[in-house]
């Protein structure tokens, strides 16, 4: 997400916890909902990060096939997300042929070329950039090379995660 839109629904939402409304508002149990769906997320989300990535876009890919078969998205659709995500678990694939230095040199250089981009843009400041680049420096050279990268939530601070 970025740091904009992050902004955005933190305004929306401490605006509509501040205002007076009955309990049975329907608005505000949306809202509610909105607020147990991101916790699922983010618990989700730690889960998937202990896996191997070509598991989660294997059980992706099972998601979108019985999504597909219910009838609950379009056939175009669903072979759209589909030709995606054999694109990464090839993507993947080579990576995890590289050796581990090459790795972590890649995930610390898309990261650098990230963090740069942001400051461009001016979501973050240079010294934020800085400190976030040496916290994921440290991280990724202890990093083993399997599953993903620490360094997500990281970028979860200010952006959406980093791939490889």
């Amino acid at each position: 997400m970025s740091l904009r839109k992050f902004v955005a629904a933190a305004t929306i939402f401490f605006a509509l916890t501040t205002t007076v409304s009955l309990a049975k508002n329907p608005y505000i149990q949306k809202v509610e909902n909105t607020e147990q769906k991101t916790e699922q997320r983010e618990e989700q989300s730690q889960d998937t990060r202990k896996l191997d990535p070509l598991q989660v876009l294997e059980k992706r890919k099972e998601k979108i096939n019985k999504l597909l078969k219910e009838g609950k998205i379009p056939k175009e659709k669903a072979e759209e997300k589909l030709r995606k995500i054999d694109r990464r678990i090839e993507e993947i694939k080579e990576f995890q042929k590289l050796p581990l230095e090459k790795k972590r040199e890649r995930v610390i250089n898309n990261f650098r070329h990230e963090l740069d981009k942001l400051v461009r843009d001016g979501a973050i400041k240079p010294e934020e950039a800085e400190r976030l680049m040496n916290e994921v420096t440290e991280k990724i050279n202890k990093w083993d090379g399997s599953g993903y990268p620490i360094m997500q939530d990281n970028m979860r601070q200010i952006r959406k995660p980093l791939s490889y």
